[in-house]
């Protein structure tokens, strides 16, 4: 008698172990165009934290317009390279990934801060007129003597300048003095200078001689070097400390000539704005006395018959508030501009970052009557500012 079997289903039809076939196709996954949901969600963490991170930086850009209003928000401002350089990354992250809105507003932004960066790298305004069309006919006319004396005309020799915050626990001595030295500037002014600076360097660095030092065991010591060279045309008819808006910090005022060329320097250390006056008892911040010093500067500036020049530590950026205000003074000419205009943005603190993170704190301003032929940033010689070092001519028509 025969049973019947039950129904069974067919066995898959694989390939036999060790066959080079195909597995069959029901159990074939065809690869995917999008990566894996892990990869996907560690780029929508990074990019959230990263627009998160604009954010901030856009609101802190906004609050930068205010500084005219509160001292916090005009620190901010200082940092609008650094805030332009992230909200330029964010951008691009923010148009690969497609976030439209975001982007947006992100540009807006970085835009802001371009306004006042981009003026800086823009060439300033020369006065020199163009030179007179050549004459059509074969025959030229014979010079006048006034005409012989132009074309004979040199380039005026340049007033040249070395600023450097030396930082009074900077150990490197020989190192800021071989910059000196190889510098060749005519007048060099150093900032933060204690005593132990000033036996480091007096009589170590001929032919420069040291004149009016104040050194201090706080941050607001000066000194001033001359150079003697016989050969330097570079003449200093007098140099003296003096006090600006009696806060008992000292400036150097100096009156110097080079040829028929007179000049009035003015040196000054203005103070960091985020220290508290009084700890123990508020009574205000450090901000207020920096503006008082840079606005008794463009004081002393407006009343000089000479040329003015202000170079130091100012410890305020170009996109500062008070910096702004007295560099586009409402109602009046201006009285000084930046020697950094056609230079970039020429950071110099703190030197031990990259270029990309500093700020632009040290400065050399100048009368709109004079030009910076050379402005260059010297190397890290221990301080954690970087030497400024500048050429200065007078403009053609001041000569004339």
């Amino acid at each position: 008698m025969s049973s019947s079997q039950p129904n069974q289903p067919d066995p898959p039809n694989d390939p036999p172990p060790g066959s080079n076939e195909p597995q069959a196709s029901h159990l074939t996954t065809p690869p995917s165009s999008r990566p894996p949901s892990a990869i996907r969600k560690l780029i929508a963490t990074l990019t959230g934290i990263i627009l998160f991170f604009a954010l901030i930086v856009m609101l802190l850009t906004i609050l930068s317009l205010a500084g005219a209003h509160y001292w916090l928000f005009d620190v901010f401002a200082n940092f609008r390279f650094i805030f332009a350089e992230y909200l330029l990354f964010a951008l691009i992250i923010g148009a690969i990934r497609q976030k439209w809105f975001w982007s947006t507003l992100i540009l807006v932004c970085l835009m802001i801060n371009l306004a006042y960066i981009a003026p800086l790298y823009l060439p300033p305004p020369s006065p020199i007129p163009p030179p007179p069309e050549a004459p059509i006919d074969d025959e030229m006319p014979e010079p006048t003597p006034a005409e012989q004396i132009s074309n004979n005309a040199t380039v005026p020799t340049p007033l040249k300048l070395l600023h450097l915050n030396v930082n009074n626990q900077n150990p490197n001595i020989a190192a800021v003095a071989d910059y000196i030295l190889s510098s060749g500037a005519d007048l060099v002014f150093l900032q933060e200078v204690n005593y132990r600076w000033i036996e480091g360097l007096n009589n170590t660095m001929e032919p420069y001689e040291l004149h009016t030092p104040r050194p201090r065991p706080d941050p607001f010591g000066v000194a001033l070097f001359i150079n003697k060279n016989p050969e330097n045309p570079f003449i200093l008819e007098n140099a003296t400390i003096i006090d600006l808006a009696n806060l008992n910090i000292p400036a150097i005022e100096a009156h110097v000539s080079v040829g028929e060329q007179a000049y009035a320097i003015l040196s000054v250390h203005a103070h960091p704005p985020l220290i508290p006056t009084a700890p123990s008892t508020y009574t205000g911040w450090m901000s207020d006395i920096r503006d008082k010093q840079l606005r008794a500067a463009y004081y002393w500036a407006s009343q000089q018959s000479n040329p003015p020049i202000i170079i130091g530590d100012l410890n305020a950026t170009p996109f500062s508030y008070t910096m702004r205000e007295i560099m586009n003074p409402v109602e009046t000419e201006p009285v000084l501009v930046y020697s950094q205009q056609g230079y970039g943005y020429a950071p110099t603190w703190p030197a031990q970052l990259p270029y990309f993170l500093r700020l632009p704190i040290d400065h050399c301003l100048i009368s709109p009557k004079l030009q910076a032929t050379t402005r260059t940033l010297g190397p890290n010689v221990g301080s954690d500012h970087l030497p400024l070092y500048v050429e200065i001519i007078p403009l053609p028509d001041l000569e004339q």
